[in-house]
């Protein structure tokens, strides 16, 4: 499957976003805070895979979403809103989603739904995997179906999860254009085997319906729920009262839909939200006093909007926020409106049309750790504009046009990773970051590039000018460093004491370069080096004699 765009920073920010709240509200220790929080030049873009799976232990995979209404977009919402809650209450460890039908009599679930069998009928082949296999693909014949059960005896069903009341109305309650399936009669009978009723479900999933109004009050009979799921619908505005009542909600999702109207006091009755999304409408402005009380909120997500322009009010009153998410929207300029955010951790402004930020604009963010202003229109940082972030651990910057001042990381002493790629850096001082472990500076115009980064353990320079490396790259002998990018730099001469401290070196890229001759004593001491890339088939033939334990290109 071939993407648009790479999401993996996206993706991972998402990530580091949940495991910084969970941390912050001290669910994480810091030590399995420190070891799950993932570090951008770590990962790589993998390939997609379709694995339906219910979570549980020692298995991390979950299902993945291919695209919006697809039958396994199904599978996924229904082990998420559906499977995934309950197996706190199962003390069995499961293997497969097999296994949760067989057991489900000691779990509940919540009244508003019934599985139900859609399709049952016996095997004949003889091939055990062929069989499940075909019990898959009966599943992904209807839209609607939720789980695959293949038993021993080599019978297979498929089931639904549907709403009593809508039996009546011959109209499945999770999904939409499913009556062919009661028209087609391929349904044996219902299933009430996992149907322990729960009166009181705190939950409330509304997605993928359809829906494109919604009256006031039209949850005041609801006051117990702590969580409303609305995305994946036609919204275009929320009136006041929509919320009445939903006192104890924690979580609104409102995502991926049209909404490009918000009453200002629509939450005004949902004062113990924690996490509120917003993201993949059709938003240009914010109301005045659209959180004012939401004085409890931790995470606001507003990505993929089109919002211009951000009042220097309109974050007031959420001192308690940790997690912003403004990603890509059309601002152009930041003034003070994040001032008030003092205990924000990860704030994210890529993909926008940011030209100009205040020196004011992230006064007061003393806990700020994550800053993400990729993707917009940025040609200068003020260094002053960063006095308040002596917390910063991770700073994207890719994609502008910055030049930056020599000395502007002097201060930001924390920082463990940068990413300034597709810029117009000509020169950095960064001997001060003893933290720094990522640095990427790919396609700038530095020509000349030395550091006493002991800590640093993976540096891109790609595409700059570089020309010449008589001289050390990494001005420590404890370096730390990996894996170092120096394709395409122009490079007409390496010298061996470019490499000479860069005892940890692994990988080794340095391809669509200039050089025709290279010193055979080049990685003389690189005892840990594996991989090279060198793209010049003499100079990997001469160094394969040579250096037998490492794989030339």
């Amino acid at each position: 499957m071939s993407l648009d765009s790479d999401p993996l920073e996206m993706v991972i920010n998402n990530i580091n976003f949940e495991i910084e709240m969970l941390y912050s509200n001290k669910r994480l220790s810091k030590r399995l805070y420190d070891k799950l929080k993932i570090k951008e030049n770590d990962c790589k873009t993998g390939n997609f895979r379709i694995l339906v799976k219910v979570h549980k232990k020692k298995f991390s995979i979950r299902p993945i979403i291919n695209c919006s209404n697809h039958p396994t977009s199904k599978l996924c919402d229904f082990i998420d809103f559906i499977l995934k809650p309950l197996i706190s209450e199962c003390t069995t460890v499961l293997k497969d989603s097999q296994q949760l039908i067989q057991i489900c009599d000691n779990l509940i679930i919540d009244s508003n739904y019934i599985l139900m069998t859609t399709k049952s009928g016996i095997s004949v082949s003889v091939n055990h995997q062929e069989n499940t296999l075909n019990c898959l693909n009966e599943c992904l014949k209807y839209e609607d179906c939720q789980v695959v059960q293949y038993s021993q005896n080599k019978i297979c069903r498929t089931y639904i999860v549907i709403s009593p009341e809508d039996i009546y109305q011959n109209e499945i309650y999770f999904y939409r254009n499913i009556s062919d399936v009661f028209d087609s009669q391929n349904f044996t009978n219902l299933y009430f085997k996992c149907q322990l009723l729960l009166n009181n479900s705190n939950r409330l999933d509304f997605s993928s319906k359809t829906i494109s109004n919604i009256q006031p009050f039209a949850f005041k009979d609801k006051s117990n729920s702590i969580l409303l799921n609305l995305s994946f619908n036609l919204l275009t505005s929320l009136k006041s009262n929509v919320f009445f009542n939903l006192t104890q909600l924690i979580t609104l999702d409102l995502s991926y839909n049209k909404i490009d109207q918000l009453s200002s006091d629509v939450f005004n009755t949902t004062t113990n939200l924690r996490n509120l999304y917003l993201q993949e409408n059709s938003l240009r402005l914010i109301p005045h006093g659209l959180f004012y009380s939401l004085q409890n909120l931790l995470i606001l997500n507003l990505s993929s909007n089109m919002i211009e322009k951000l009042e220097t009010d309109t974050f007031d009153s959420l001192e308690n926020l940790i997690g912003l998410s403004i990603i890509n929207n059309s601002l152009k300029y930041l003034d003070s409106s994040f001032s008030k955010l003092k205990n924000l951790l990860t704030l994210r402004l890529n993909l926008n049309q940011i030209s100009r930020i205040s020196n004011e604009a992230f006064k007061n963010l003393n806990k700020l750790t994550s800053l993400s202003l990729s993707s917009n229109n940025l040609s200068q940082l003020d260094s002053n504009l960063f006095q308040s972030l002596e917390n910063l651990k991770n700073f994207f910057a890719a994609y502008n046009n910055l030049t930056l001042e020599e000395n502007f990381f002097l201060n930001l002493t924390k920082l463990n990773v940068i990413s300034l790629l597709r810029n117009n850096v000509e020169s950095l001082q960064l001997d001060s970051l003893t933290q720094l472990e990522s640095l990427d500076l790919g396609i700038n115009k530095i020509k000349y590039f030395k550091a006493n980064l002991s800590s640093l353990k993976k540096l891109w320079l790609y595409q700059n000018p570089l020309k010449y490396l008589n001289y050390s790259i990494i001005d420590s002998n404890n370096s730390s460093l990996t894996h170092l990018v120096l394709t395409d730099c122009n490079l007409i001469h390496v010298d061996p004491i470019a490499f000479q401290n860069l005892k940890e070196l692994v990988q080794l890229y340095m391809g669509f370069n200039s050089f025709t001759n290279l010193k055979e004593n080049l990685f003389e001491g690189l005892n840990k080096l594996e991989y090279v890339v060198i793209g010049i088939g003499s100079l990997v033939n001469q160094f394969k004699n040579i250096y037998t334990n490492v794989t030339f290109k």
